[in-house]
C-alpha cells in the first residue's frame, strides 16, 4: 500500500522511466488508485476476493532511498478499516507486517530508540499485525549487522515471524551485495535467536548462491 508521493527515489525513477507517455500526466493518481487496497476493481482487496484468496499480507516499509515508506501507523489504519471485514465469516481478509527504519546504525542510542518504538507498537496492536518485514537491500543494511539484533529479539518475544528479503533486487539505490541479500549471512542470527521464526522471501530471485543458501538453511 502507499501513495505516489511516498515512493522512494529509486523506484519512482524506474516507474516514470518505464511508463508509457500517455500515462505520465495521470501517473500519480493512477499509482495512488492501484496502491490503495480498497480501490474498487483494482485494489489488492478486490483482486484477492476475485481470485478467491483467503488472506493477503500488507507491509509497512521504511526505505525512503529505494522503494519508499509506509508507516506502521498507516498500516494499522488500513487493517482496521471496515472494508477489511469482507470475508463471509466477518473476519479480516488483510493482515499486516510491521517494519523499522534503519539508518545511522553506528548510533546505538538511536537504534535502541527505534527498537523500543517497534516494541511499543507491537505491544499495543491487536492480532492483525502478524509479523515484521525487513528488506536489507532496500534498507541498505548488511544482514549480519549487530545493530539489527534487537528486532529479532523483539519478534521472538512477541511471537511475530520475521519476513526477510533474499536475492538480488533491481531497484536503483539498493545495497545490491550478497552481504545484504544472501541468507547465509543470517545463519548466526538464526542460531542466536532460536525463539524467532525466520521467513525467507523471494527465494530463487536473481542469485543462485543466495538460493542455495536458503535451501541449506531450510
Amino acid at each position: 500500500p502507499g501513495v505516489f508521493g511516498q515512493l522512494g527515489a529509486g523506484i519512482a525513477v524506474t516507474l516514470v522511466g518505464n511508463a508509457p507517455p500517455f500515462l505520465l500526466p495521470i501517473l500519480p493518481a493512477f499509482t495512488n488508485a492501484v496502491l490503495d487496497p480498497y480501490t474498487p476493481g483494482v485494489g489488492m482487496v478486490a483482486q484477492a476476493r476475485r481470485f478467491g484468496f483467503s488472506h493477503i499480507g500488507l507491509l509497512a516499509v521504511w526505505a525512503p532511498a529505494t522503494v519508499g515508506w509506509y508507516t506502521n501507523s498507516d498500516l494499522t489504519g488500513l487493517l482496521y478499516n471496515a472494508g477489511n471485514l469482507q470475508r463471509p465469516n466477518g473476519k479480516p481478509l488483510a493482515w499486516g507486517f510491521a517494519s523499522i527504519y534503519w539508518s545511522d546504525l553506528m548510533d546505538m542510542n538511536l537504534v535502541a530508540t527505534r527498537c523500543a518504538a517497534l516494541e511499543s507498537f507491537l505491544k499495543k496492536q491487536g492480532e492483525r499485525i502478524i509479523g515484521v518485514k525487513l528488506a536489507h537491500p532496500h534498507q541498505e543494511v548488511p544482514m549480519a549487522s549487530a545493530a539489527t539484533d534487537c528486532v529479532y529479539d523483539i519478534a521472538g518475544r512477541y511471537k511475530k515471524p520475521v519476513a526477510l528479503h533474499t536475492g538480488k533486487t533491481p531497484t536503483p539505490g539498493s545495497l545490491d551485495q550478497p552481504e545484504a541479500y544472501d541468507p547465509k549471512f543470517l545463519e548466526d542470527k538464526i542460531k542466536r535467536f532460536p525463539g524467532t521464526t525466520f521467513l525467507l522471501m523471494h527465494v530463487g530471485q536473481g542469485d543462485l548462491r543466495a538460493t542455495g543458501s536458503a535451501l541449506q538453511l531450510a
